[in-house]
């Protein structure tokens, strides 16, 4: 599969994969 389309280093402070706005 591809990856998520929006993908960050940094993981969120919720423990998500993502650091999102």
């Amino acid at each position: 599969s591809p990856p998520p389309p929006f993908v960050n280093a940094t993981p969120r402070r919720d423990g998500g994969p993502n650091a999102c706005c």
